[in-house]
């Protein structure tokens, strides 16, 4: 086989090993980035006592021409801290997202924002004596800060993987009537698919 016949496919070769999203200018970023993602999630003073749930989320994020990818995000968590007490908390957030300003097939990223949270306390019980089931909700919304690291894959041009691991401290204005529902963190690891746009 000539030289001249495997000149193309080793040219295609090269590219793909030489990672060439890694040598885009900054100008080819991608401008808009969808992410669906599943997550296991900790919820609690210090986690104490609480055991580890399932959620989901999505984030959009926008790069500007000033370098700035802005961020928003969504999430719902069902975490239990009994077999019969369940936190569910669904948070919002938003903030900037910093990470390398050239392409690369796999990059590191970091997310700062604030938050907004809302989260529920169940509870239910039997009661022996009578054989009813006692149940009780509580509801309280807090203020907070979303921080969050994590890595990006590209696997194609437009496909991305997402890898994160983040922690909302949440503020809560005054103390709850259920103990459970006073200031606390939720620790959150998810992983996800997404696509980017030009």
């Amino acid at each position: 086989m000539s030289l001249r016949r495997l000149a193309p496919p080793a040219f295609l070769l090269l590219q793909l090993a030489g990672l060439p999203a890694a040598e885009a200018a900054p100008g080819e970023r991608d401008r808009v980035t969808c992410v669906l993602h599943g997550s296991r999630a900790a919820y609690g003073k210090r986690q104490g006592g609480s055991g580890w749930g399932y959620g989901a989320g999505g984030s959009v994020s926008y790069y500007d021409k000033q370098h700035l990818r802005y961020w928003v995000g969504a999430d719902h968590d069902r975490v239990p801290r009994s077999s019969s007490y369940t936190w569910s908390i669904t948070s919002y957030a938003a903030g900037l997202e910093l990470g390398p300003r050239r392409v690369r097939r796999a990059e590191p990223y970091s997310r700062l924002g604030l938050g907004f949270h809302a989260v529920d306390a169940r509870y239910w019980d039997f009661y022996g004596p009578t054989g009813q089931i006692v149940s009780a909700a509580y509801r309280k919304n807090y203020a907070g800060v979303h921080l969050e690291a994590g890595v990006h894959a590209r696997p194609s041009p437009g496909t991305l993987f997402e890898l994160g691991l983040s922690v909302d401290p949440m503020f809560a204005g005054a103390q709850s009537d259920a103990p459970a529902l006073d200031s606390a963190t939720l620790l959150r690891l998810h992983a996800g698919l997404g696509y980017s746009f030009r």
